[in-house]
């Protein structure tokens, strides 16, 4: 066994005390064995210990669960991902006439609807909760057009889990269970906070003036369950969802669950991203990685106070999955994994972007107002630098995190700059794309969305 695995429980706890993450689960699957750690607490109020049987919030590690039911459904001949998603909910509806009637099962899986999609409303508790948000989003506009652009569009996979609801005659967390959680024999992968009580769960953390804090909203609305609001599990689980798809299909008991070629066209590249992004491609759900010539895929969750990361190395069959509650989750992330993918697999993570000092920009080409439905970004200048400030939009972002900013953007790239999140060992990235005739920018992507500029 590798040194580094006999010591992961003490190279974790080192790593939640530098990056101030309170608790957090790691699992690693290589040379056909399991190894798994847990350290710290679940909660700082209640200081309950971590342990390798603890609940993480998975976040949208949750889509490439979905898109594995999707692909269970095309298996049986039920589901067929370039219809229209109307040929399954006939009164589907956004602002768009075109994009209501045309758009396909195929383009929300793969983020390439262009509908504005962090759409993030509490509608009922009932089990219509889904089908009253779907209802409700005929304003949403677009970003870009249809099946032409990438753009991270939660509010998709909320709309595949209606299609699944109305193909399966039950509500989604039944059809979850069903689907998920018993054919992975894991009854520890819950959607529904009853099911959690059962076990010990993490609650997400934020910053605050004497350290990290509960968050004062656990949970983003039920309602958008399928996107990731609601999913929690073992960092155990994510290695055995993991292993189904290293396993083209089949579990690590041996239960088939898809066919191997709906497997495998999962992780197929559909929807580029922009040059120097964090990911290369999505396939239908999955991210697809490029690590200096290795070829992985994965996900990663990010919800309230919770940071979550899944990454999946065919050539070597390793698996890695680490849950997190609060802290640079991020930094810690890239702490344990790129050492333990350099010393398993002999594989490099690539480095952090760094700023090219020596890079001359002309900013007013880049200052402006850039805009989504649930945030706006104002680019500005101060002394011949640019300058980035968030404003979120909805309430609960609001109520949450309020204006960030303004920080500085630094290039490191044509069109390509670099802003150091406070408390965050790893820079967020902002692309800017698509010139107009004057040379400026009119899409500013960050975090794998796209705001479109104004005026």
């Amino acid at each position: 066994m590798n040194d580094l695995l006999w010591r992961l429980e003490d190279i974790l706890r080192a790593g939640l005390a530098q990056h101030k993450v309170p608790g957090a689960s790691l699992a690693v699957y290589a040379g056909e064995a399991l190894y798994e750690v847990a350290a710290g607490v679940l909660n700082m109020d209640t200081q309950v210990e971590a342990t390798t049987n603890s609940l993480f919030h998975i976040a949208s590690i949750t889509k490439p669960m979905v898109a594995t039911i999707a692909m269970q459904l095309v298996d049986e001949g039920r589901l067929d991902l370039d219809a229209p998603v109307r040929r399954y909910l006939p009164n589907f509806r956004v602002a768009s006439d075109d994009v209501s009637r045309t758009v396909t099962v195929r383009h929300l899986l793969t983020h390439s609807s262009g509908i504005d999609g962090d759409f993030f409303k509490e509608t009922t508790r009932g089990e219509d909760r889904i089908e009253r948000l779907v209802e409700a989003a005929s304003g949403l506009k677009q970003l870009h057009q249809l099946g032409d652009g990438f753009s991270y569009c939660n509010f998709g996979f909320t709309v595949l889990g209606r299609i699944f609801e109305v193909l399966d005659g039950i509500d989604f967390d039944s059809l979850w269970k069903r689907r998920i959680a018993e054919k992975l024999g894991a009854p520890t992968m819950v959607t529904l906070a009853e099911d959690a009580l059962r076990y010990r769960v993490a609650v997400g953390h934020l910053p605050g003036k004497t350290g990290a804090q509960v968050t004062p909203l656990l949970f983003l609305a039920p309602s958008n369950g399928p996107a990731g609001a609601t999913p929690m599990m073992r960092a155990r689980d994510l290695i055995d969802f993991g292993l189904l798809h290293l396993n083209d299909g089949v579990t690590r008991s041996g239960a088939a669950v898809l066919k191997a070629e709906s497997a495998r066209a999962m992780r197929e590249p559909h929807n580029r991203l922009p040059e120097g992004a964090p990911a290369s491609h999505f396939g239908l759900a999955w991210m697809l990685f490029d690590w200096n010539g290795a070829k992985l895929y994965g996900h990663d969750g990010l919800s309230i106070g919770q940071r979550s990361y899944l990454r999946i190395l065919p050539a070597k069959r390793m698996v890695f999955a680490l849950l997190t509650n609060g802290g640079d989750g991020g930094g810690l992330y890239r702490e344990l994994a790129a050492p333990l993918f350099q010393a398993l697999a002999n594989v490099e993570m690539p480095a952090i972007a760094r700023p090219d000092a020596d890079r001359k920009i002309e900013a007013q080409r880049y200052v402006g107002t850039y805009t989504k439905r649930s945030a706006r970004i104002e680019i500005s200048e101060a002394g011949g630098a640019l300058m980035m400030t968030l404003i979120p939009l909805d309430d609960w972002a609001i109520k949450i995190r309020g204006t960030d900013g303004p920080y500085p953007l630094e290039p490191t790239a044509p069109d390509i700059f670099i802003w150091r999140v406070p408390g965050m060992a790893e820079p967020g990235l902002v692309h800017f794309l698509s010139p107009d005739a004057e040379g400026r920018p009119t899409v500013l992507h960050s975090g794998f969305r796209m705001h479109v500029r104004q005026g």
